[in-house]
């Protein structure tokens, strides 16, 4: 089942990845720094993608993972834009 593209859905869907990843850590503010290891980079992009919302690896770097809010931006403005 797809996920619907909004704020909250993607807030849900990569706490979940990250939580999954990084054992005994717990999301609970999406504007914190996450620290995040390359694999979980990469889960999150195969998520992303898994709801049609491919982002472009010569267009991230890793200001865009800094925080939930700012990864969550990002992934709705490239999803604007490829409508």
């Amino acid at each position: 089942m797809p996920v619907e593209l909004t704020r909250e859905a993607l807030i849900e869907r990569f706490t979940g990845l990250i939580e999954e990843q990084k054992v005994g850590f717990t999301l609970t503010d999406p504007s914190a720094p996450l620290d995040l290891d390359s694999f979980t980079m990469m889960l999150i992009l195969t998520a992303a993608s898994e709801m049609s919302v491919d982002l472009d690896m010569e267009h991230l770097d890793f200001d865009d993972f800094y925080s939930l809010d700012v990864l969550v931006d990002k992934v709705l403005a490239e999803a604007k834009t490829a409508i």
